[in-house]
């Protein structure tokens, strides 16, 4: 009778083991966040030559999955573009793009400036960027994100965009 109960601690000891094997595979699986692999990117933003501030970058995935965004700092660059967290990046593949100001345009009666407003001239909004640069499938811009690149991009944008 000792050996069996030799074997019955045996028999328990790899079932232990089995068991916290089993968990720390659950462990593991689990620290993904779910999501599609994605990788970080990076550019800049001009307009007519000039660096172009405080506007969204988008990436619109053209297999229409979930898009990213970034914004640009006063140079005009970008980075930390989110798709499901803060800075996780950009979803692999191919996107259209669109840039958008990240300020709204002003209510009727409210103070503003215009780009390239001459002081004393009539009040007239001129929007940072041209309407159609706001529309990825339209504003002429993409981007393909690679795996295992840099991805840098770089959007030159025309303020006479029609």
């Amino acid at each position: 009778m000792p050996s069996f109960f030799k074997l019955e601690a045996l028999s328990m000891k790899i079932f232990n083991r089995a068991i916290l094997l089993f968990l720390l595979c659950l462990l593991w699986v689990g620290c993904s966040d779910g999501f599609e692999a994605r990788m970080p990117v990076s550019g800049k933003v001009t307009i007519d030559g000039k660096p172009l501030a405080e506007c969204k970058v988008t990436f619109m995935p053209k297999d229409t999955r979930r898009p990213s965004n970034a914004i640009t700092d006063e140079n005009g660059l970008f980075s930390d573009a989110t798709t499901f967290s803060p800075g996780d990046g950009v979803l692999i593949g191919e996107h259209w793009v669109a840039i958008t100001p990240i300020k709204p345009p002003p209510m009727p009666g409210e103070a503003f400036s215009s780009p390239g407003e001459k002081p004393g001239a009539a009040k007239k909004y001129v929007a940072p960027v041209p309407f159609k640069y706001g529309m990825p499938k339209e504003s002429g811009l993409t981007a393909t994100v690679s795996s295992g690149e840099t991805n840098e991009f770089t959007f030159e944008l025309d303020s006479k965009f029609k």
